[in-house]
C-alpha cells in the first residue's frame, strides 16, 4: 500500500515539475510529405546561397524565417541547395570500418617494412589493399550524403511546434 501512494505521488509530482519547451527546426521537406530532414538548433548544416557562397556551421537561433549561423542572418529564401547526411546505419558503418580498415593496413605495413628494413617499404599487394579499402570508406562516406536542390519538389520552411498561448 505505502508502495502503491509513494508511486502515485512520485507521478504526480513528476508531471507537475516538469516543463514543456517549444520546437522549432528548419525542415527540408517534399510538400507531399513522404520525406523530411530536420536541423535543430545547435546542429551542423551546409548550404549554398543563390549567389554560390558555401555556408557551413551550427545553427545559433532560429525564427519565422531567419536563422543564425556563426553570428550572420540567413534567410530561408536565399538558399539554393542544401546538403544533407541520410544517416543509414549500413553505410556509416560501412565508411568508417573500411576507412579504419585501409589506414591500418597502410600503416601496419609501414611499420613492418620498416621494422624489417625492406627496400620498398610497402609492396604492390599491401598498396593495392590499403588504399582499396580507404577508396571504399570513401565512396560510402559520399553515397551516405545527398544535396537537395529547393525548388518546386523540395520545399525548405521553418515548423514551430509551440503550443503556448502567448505565441505572437
Amino acid at each position: 500500500m505505502k508502495i502503491k501512494l509513494f508511486a502515485l505521488i512520485f507521478g504526480i509530482s513528476f508531471f507537475i515539475c516538469t516543463e514543456g519547451y517549444a520546437q522549432v527546426f528548419i525542415a527540408v521537406d517534399i510538400p507531399s510529405g513522404a520525406k523530411r530532414y530536420r536541423f535543430y538548433e545547435g546542429n551542423f548544416i551546409r548550404f549554398r546561397l543563390k549567389n554560390g557562397k558555401v555556408v557551413n556551421g551550427f545553427l545559433s537561433s532560429i525564427d519565422s524565417s531567419i536563422f543564425t549561423i556563426n553570428k550572420t542572418k540567413y534567410s530561408l529564401t536565399d538558399i539554393k541547395k542544401v546538403r544533407v547526411k541520410k544517416n543509414l546505419y549500413g553505410l556509416n558503418l560501412a565508411a568508417t570500418l573500411f576507412t579504419i580498415a585501409g589506414a591500418g593496413s597502410l600503416g601496419i605495413g609501414t611499420l613492418n617494412g620498416l621494422v624489417n628494413k625492406d627496400s620498398p617499404v610497402l609492396n604492390d599487394n599491401q598498396l593495392i589493399s590499403g588504399f582499396s579499402l580507404l577508396g571504399l570508406g570513401f565512396v560510402a562516406s559520399l553515397l551516405n550524403r545527398r544535396t537537395i536542390n529547393i525548388k518546386e519538389d523540395w520545399q525548405l520552411k521553418v515548423i514551430d511546434l509551440d503550443i503556448s498561448e502567448n505565441q505572437p
